[in-house]
């Protein structure tokens, strides 16, 4: 050690270098021969402690997790006699890290051992600002990431920015980590191999990574992004970016499917961009950009003389070209911009292989064609195996691959080493047992049915045909032709499907109204199976064999020609001969009469045919359906269509009866719903009917009338009157239909039609209001109708033409062209207007410019659209926009405006957000710096008192501009809610002045304050005055000099109502002043004069924006005066409500008790809070005065062991409001709905940072007692348990 100090004669300087210097010697351990003063104090050791320390080896003095870096890094250096730089960790005595940049080198040797020079450097602080480096880079366009690449196949994201996650459609960087755990999962699958490609040759070359490709976001959408990145020690460090529209127009051309792809200048024939997918041209050359083709290329020095540019005949369809080397390119070109240079593409693939197994293969293409081609199916060709004994194909035909829906190359797969890989497994046993019989007998040809497979992993029928043929050397060689015989299976297998499920279901599943059914034998004419449901026992009565039961059947039809042609259809003969035909079912439709009551039945006869599969005889199966109810429903349904009923009801004039088939409930003026038709019906009209209409409805309702009616016609309609027990007249429409003649049943459905009478006119006043013209154009007809406003609101006859065309002039004329060789009355014709409508069956509409009669310059905008559901008529509606159109035209000005008025606020919004930032951090800076001096001074009482002063003063001004912030936003939200309390106004003025004298006195200002007032106690919000005076004075105290003067008056004006009073407060000052130009914007948001930011004056530039708000909001009145350099002064008039309930005793601030005046001893507290630093804060608030605290962590805790505890064991509840599992609102409920004995009594005492008037409102309807905002004032929290705990 000593001799080293002889040497170092300049150890003041050394020392006064930043950082240290120290030698070692190195051996097996690292020996300090010389250290300056500015190594023990990277650690924070005294020089004598660092000697001590030195005793053991100096590489024990890193940080732990950092030695080993650090002693392989020096042994690095000694071995290669070369300097080296690195940055390692050391622990600071006080358990900090410290970080350190090391300089070292190899300076000499001492008895054999290498001595390392190193020089240190703290740079912590650049550790520090590289931290908030990163936090800069989250905010930058596009993003850095990190991956551990140890396993490329399942990378680990180490970092990722925010902006990488927003590039994958993910909010930050947690949300892309549970998107994709795996980043290969986002890559688009079309591009996934070439960039797994691009990976493998970063780590093959050690170069960095540049390329672009898809990626699937979160949201589904395909999206381009860009990589740059470098890999390190198994780490890529990655840029990404997203895609430009040049780049994904490259990223497009590159996608292209080609070997090699080439940009090549037009002009000059200068590679602009290449890419080999395969080595074609370049054999391992890089950074050829530049240079000409023919260079980078081919080695030359003029263009190619086979250049395929020159040779380029069409563009668009690819070439074949023939290189000099002998290789056989296919070369297809495009046209494009190259960052604005003309330029070709060439897409290139070596087809060389290609060609050559293309010649072999016409060969032997021209060999088989004749033969493959001639053959339905497929043909294979198949040798034996002696030594395994299976069948080997030599040749497949294309037609075998597509019959099994495979390829060629897939067959071939799959059969080439087991002729019967893809037989069935059920039919394989037998297939192999025919080819051996083929193999073992020779027999000359042999034919196989069984199942093959297909691509889709179905089988199908095939019929193999085989031939043996014996080679010379007596080796069998099997020819197979293959045909499809599925169809022909599956046909076979319906036929008896078909037949089972016949049977079945006649058997098992017979229809509702089935009431005959069975099956027999047509070609042996036997009856073999009948279901009965008539009760006429038809076997018994009509026996087995069919002609003689079917002639027994038609004995049951009513009518003659009905019954022939029953015969006709369902006897023997004709049935076989449809049969014959391919026909298999046969029905017919009639009416009987049941032998047994004589009633009357619609029903279906249905046959249907199908061939027996065990003989082939034809079987038919017989269906009777009857029809008779829903005959009646059909009548009925088809009159409930299109119109809403009172009621439909069936007549039967045989039995004089009737029954409400169908009654509407909202209907009014109902018959009875069944009985007696003549009595029931004639007893209703004359009851109800309005007199002048009863002669006639007598006349209609006649059965005879009626029935004489509906010989001629099927239905009929009349509309008649009826008059209620109130008088209120309803007009009806009847339509009278028949249901059946035969049955001599009728049916009568009535509709009310009296809002529809009304309606109809209201409708044409109402559209003659809204619309000056309403056309009609019957396209059935050609006819034109036009109504007019006038025509309408006078009842005047429309506009009638009975040709569209002609009116088409006439309709056209008032128009205007919007533009030179513009025909109008193309807008009109018939073919414009369908094709429009084709485009827009909803209708569309159009505007044209228009002259009015009085030669005024009009626009008129016309409606059309189809008049009815079967597009038969066309409606042209107009309407006149004039005012709309100039309405238009004055808002766009207007929205102009708006849009500057925006942008200029978005930019006060900026600019407030950038003095947002500064203002936070300013007393953030100050809370953080002096926290962290009051925990390295803790034993200094002064100085932890002035941190404690500086902390609090630094959390009040935050808090402020919190709420500043959050006010503005209310009060532009329109949320401000005023409160009505009585309170005395000259207690409020004492109170707020004698707060501010404090502050006045700390700043040496003269604070002077009067009032003059006629009525004290007044009714109002007293925190959103004292907002107004808080902001005033505070600003005035901010901005007045030591030395300076600070008033406050409150005066009350004369006013002639007794209820309501006008008060004028003024604020004044000797301060700063304000400029002329910073008074026209002092009560914009956000705004800050010049001089407030110049001089780093604090502020949100919102206070003055609040008290302009509630003033403005209360409806009074503020205005400013100023002058610079002398002072401003503030005049606030507000109007306030006489509290003439009470006269309050006017109150002079009293002492201001402290926890000292508050003694809670013996009380037992319960405290729901799930924060644990506001658990702690409350606690020790709390514990001053004395009394106990139990903590809970949310409010479900907090009811259970209270609703869990003795009566008296606690006697107040302290509840936050914002908790997990139950919250507050719910937990204070869930308490006073409880059984117990305290649950109605027990103070609950909201404690939270909800602090808005209706949070507070929220809490008391929730059954709490009190609100105490966060954060908490001691003061106020004594104050409010005083008030509750007796």
């Amino acid at each position: 050690m000593k001799r080293f100090d002889k040497k170092l004669n300049a150890q003041d300087i050394i020392n006064a270098i930043p950082g240290g210097v120290a030698i070692y010697k190195v051996s097996d351990i690292f020996e300090t021969v010389y250290y300056s003063d500015g190594v023990p104090a990277l650690s924070g050791y005294t020089r004598a402690e660092y000697d001590q320390l030195i005793k053991q080896d100096a590489a024990n003095l890193t940080y732990h997790e950092d030695t080993a870096l650090v002693v392989s890094k020096v042994r690095e250096t000694l071995a290669t006699n070369a300097p080296i730089s690195f940055d390692f960790r050391k622990q600071h005595r006080d358990g900090h890290i410290v970080w350190v940049n090391v300089y070292a080198q190899k300076i000499g040797e001492d008895d054999g051992a290498p001595l390392l020079q190193c020089v240190f450097h703290n740079i912590s602080a650049f550790k520090q600002a590289q931290a908030e480096l990163d936090l800069i880079v989250n905010s930058l366009p596009g993003g850095i990431a990190t991956y551990d690449l140890s396993d490329i196949r399942h990378p680990r994201r180490l970092l990722c920015s925010d902006g990488v996650a927003q590039l994958f459609g993910c909010s930050d960087a947690d949300d892309l980590r549970r998107y994709a755990p795996n980043p290969w999962n986002v890559v688009f699958p079309d591009d996934y191999e070439r960039v797994y490609d691009a990976f493998q040759q970063m780590f093959a070359s050690s170069e960095t990574i540049n390329l672009s490709y898809r990626i699937t976001c979160k949201n589904q959408e395909i999206e381009w992004i860009h990589l740059n990145g470098r890999v390190s020690n198994n780490i890529l460090y990655a840029i990404f970016t997203g895609m430009s529209e040049e780049a994904k127009l490259f990223q497009q051309i590159s996608n292209e499917a080609a070997q090699g792809i080439y940009v090549i200048d037009k002009a000059n024939h200068e590679l602009l961009y290449y890419n080999e997918n395969v080595e074609l041209f370049l054999k391992g050359k890089t950074n050829v950009w530049g240079q000409k083709c023919y260079t980078a290329l081919h080695d030359k020095h003029s263009p190619c003389s086979f250049c395929p540019l020159s040779m380029i005949n069409n563009i668009d369809k690819p070439q074949e070209l023939t290189f000099p080397n002998g290789k056989s390119y296919e070369i297809r070109a495009k046209e494009l911009e190259w960052n604005g240079l003309p330029a070709y593409t060439l897409f290139i693939n070596d087809i060389t292989d290609k060609i050559t197994s293309s010649r072999k293969a016409e060969q032997l293409e021209q060999f088989y064609q004749t033969l493959v081609h001639n053959l339905p199916g497929g043909i294979a060709m198949m040798s034996f195996d002696p030594q395994t004994g299976l069948m080997l194909p030599e040749y497949l035909s294309d037609g075998f691959a597509a019959m099994t829906g495979m390829t060629l190359p897939e067959a071939y797969a799959l059969y080439q080493n087991d002729a019967t890989a893809g037989v069935h497994p059920d039919d394989l046993q037998d297939c192999l047992s025919r080819l051996h019989q083929h193999l073992n007998k020779h027999l000359d040809t042999c034919e196989t049915i069984y199942r093959l497979l297909k691509k889709d992993g179905s089988y199908i029928w095939v019929k193999n045909n085989s031939s043996l043929i014996l080679q010379q050397n007596e080796d069998p060689i099997i020819y197979a032709v293959y045909s499809d015989i599925t169809k022909e299976i599956e046909s076979q297998n319906r036929l008896r499907q078909k037949y089972n499920d016949t049977l079945l279901r006649q058997q098992n599943y017979p229809l509702s109204n089935e009431i005959l059914s069975g099956y027999c034998d047509l070609t042996a004419s036997r009856i073999l199976r009948i279901y009965d449901k008539t009760g006429i026992d038809p076997l018994q009565k009509f026996g087995f064999e069919r002609q003689g039961f079917f002639k027994g059947l038609a004995s049951l039809i009513e009518n003659t020609a009905e019954r022939q042609l029953f015969l006709d259809t369902f006897l023997n003969a004709p049935l076989l001969e449809k049969f014959a035909q391919g026909i298999n079912r046969q029905e017919l439709e009639c009416f009987i009469r049941m032998p047994h009551d004589n009633s009357g039945h619609y029903l279906k006869c249905v046959i249907n045919m199908i061939e027996s599969p065990d003989n082939s005889h034809t079987i038919g199966v017989l269906s009777v359906l009857d029809l008779t109810q829903f005959k009646i429903n059909d009548q009925i349904s088809m009159h409930l269509a299109h119109a809403h009923y009172d009621f439909i009801a069936t007549c039967d004039f045989n039995s004089d009866s009737y029954q409400l088939f169908f009654t509407n409930s909202k209907a009014n003026l109902m018959p009875p719903e069944q009985g007696n038709y003549s009595k029931n019906i004639v007893a209703f009209l004359q009851t109800f009917t309005v007199p002048k209409d009863r002669e006639f409805c007598m006349e209609m309702f006649d059965p005879a009338n009626m029935q004489r009616r509906l010989s001629h016609e099927n239905s009929y309609s009349f509309h008649y009157s009826l008059q209620d027990e109130q008088g209120h007249i309803y007009t009806k429409n009847m339509i009278v239909f028949l249901i059946d003649q035969r049955l001599n049943k009728v049916g009568m459905a009535q509709a009310d039609i009296t809002d529809y009478v009304r309606e109809q006119r209201a409708l044409l006043n109402t559209l003659a209001y809204t619309f000056e013209q309403l056309s009609i154009v019957n396209l059935l007809t050609k006819e034109f109708t036009m109504y007019t406003r006038r025509s309408v609101l006078q009842n005047l006859s429309p506009y009638k033409c009975d040709d569209f065309n002609r009116a088409l002039h006439k309709l056209s004329l008032p128009y205007i062209k919007t533009s030179p060789g513009e025909n109008v009355a193309e807008d009109f014709s018939l073919p414009v207007i369908l094709r429009k409508l084709a485009a827009k069956p909803q209708g569309y509409e159009f505007t044209l410019p228009y002259i009015a009669n009085d030669g005024s310059k009009k626009h008129k905008q016309l409606n059309v659209l189809w008049g009815d559901e079967e597009h038969h008529t066309i409606c042209l509606v107009r309407c006149d926009v004039t005012d709309i159109i100039k309405a238009e035209q004055n808002s766009r000005a207007v929205l102009q405006n708006a849009l500057d008025l925006a942008q200029e606020a978005n930019r006060a919004k900026t600019d407030f957000l950038s003095a947002m930032s500064h203002d936070i951090r300013t007393p953030m800076n100050a809370i953080i710096g002096m926290t962290d001096l009051a925990l390295d001074d803790l034993d200094n009482r002064q100085h932890l008192s002035e941190y404690l002063d500086i902390i609090k003063s630094s959390s009040s001004h935050l808090l402020t501009l919190i709420n500043d912030i959050l006010d503005m936003s209310r009060i532009e939200k329109g949320k401000l809610k005023l409160a009505r309390t009585s309170f005395n106004l000259s207690v409020e003025i004492d109170r707020f002045c004698s707060r501010y004298q404090l502050l006045m006195d700390k700043n040496s200002l003269n604070f002077l304050h009067n009032t003059e007032l006629l009525h004290c106690n007044c009714i109002g919000d007293t925190a959103q005055l004292q907002r107004i005076w808080d902001n005033l004075v505070s600003n005035a105290c901010k901005f007045t000099p030591p030395g300076g003067t600070v008033t406050f008056s409150a005066c009350e004006l004369p006013s002639d109502n007794e209820r309501l009073g006008w008060y004028k407060f003024t604020i004044s000052d000797t301060g700063i002043g304000i400029d002329n130009e910073s008074l026209q914007h002092l009560f914009d948001p956000f705004f800050r004069s010049s001089d407030v930011i110049s001089k780093h004056i604090e502020g949100s530039g919102l206070g003055l924006a609040i008290v302009k708000n509630i003033v403005d909001y209360k409806g009074g009145t503020i205005s400013v005066t100023s002058r610079q350099g002398e002072g401003t002064t503030f005049t606030v008039t507000l109007p306030l409500h006489f509290d003439t309930a009470a006269e309050h005793p006017v109150e002079k601030p009293t002492h201001t008790f402290g926890s000292a005046d508050f003694d809670f001893s013996g009380k037992s507290l319960l405290l729901a809070e799930d924060h644990p630093i506001n658990q702690k804060v409350a606690e020790l608030i709390l514990e001053k005065t004395g009394a106990a605290v139990t903590i809970v962590e949310n409010g479900l805790q907090c009811t259970e062991l209270f609703t869990g505890s003795a009566k008296g064991s606690f006697d107040a509840i302290l509840m936050d409001i914002q908790m997990p599992v139950m919250n507050g609102y719910e937990a204070a409920q869930a308490i006073r709905s409880s059984t117990h004995p305290q649950s109605a009594t027990i103070p609950i005492i909201a404690m939270t940072a909800n602090a808005f008037a209706e949070d507070i409102k929220n809490a008391l309807s929730a059954g709490m007692n009190a609100h105490i905002a966060k954060p908490i004032d001691p003061q106020k929290l004594y104050e409010t348990l005083a008030a509750y705990i007796k």
